[in-house]
């Protein structure tokens, strides 16, 4: 069984703005304090039961499960950098309504679920600032940038 660790992110109802969120982080190269360089790719992966599509941004290295994987990836202290150097990305992303980095995340959430369900569970979730004032949730989390707000990122908690 394989495992990915990825930045999955809900662009909304159209398309063309998952599409030009996945053509930012295609191919982007994220460079690890060892100098080490690691590619991304990306896939407008799905559009869910609410009609909003996902993109999937996955790195380099950072499916687990087969043979010849850099293992130092695979501790949490490797993927935590990554983790990292994705939110630091994601600051200067085209428009998206909320994201995540992590393991096994794609889809980890579609809009109607926030209604029934304590999304604050999630470390490192980034809501746009209008998908925040929509939940209220403004005064709980911390601001992001200017147009987002989250709730920090910690790192990943177990080796893979």
């Amino acid at each position: 069984m394989a495992w990915i660790f990825s930045l999955s992110a809900e662009c909304g109802p159209s398309r063309k703005d998952a599409e030009t969120f996945r053509d930012y982080f295609q191919n982007l190269l994220l460079t690890l304090a060892d100098g080490k360089e690691v590619r991304c790719s990306s896939d407008t992966y799905f559009q869910d039961r609410d009609g909003n599509w996902w993109t999937i941004v996955t790195p380099e290295g950072m499916v687990f499960g087969g043979i010849g994987q850099d293992l130092t990836l695979r501790k949490k202290e490797g993927a935590s950098e990554v983790g990292f150097l994705l939110y630091d990305c994601l600051k200067s992303a085209p428009p998206f309504r909320y994201a995540m980095v992590g393991l096994e995340i794609v889809g980890f959430m579609e809009e109607s679920e926030f209604k029934t369900f304590d999304w604050r569970i999630y470390n490192g979730i980034v809501l746009s600032k209008d998908f925040c004032e929509k939940l209220n949730c403004q005064n709980e989390l911390e601001k992001f940038t200017q147009d987002y707000y989250w709730l920090p990122y910690l790192g990943e908690k177990q080796d893979f």
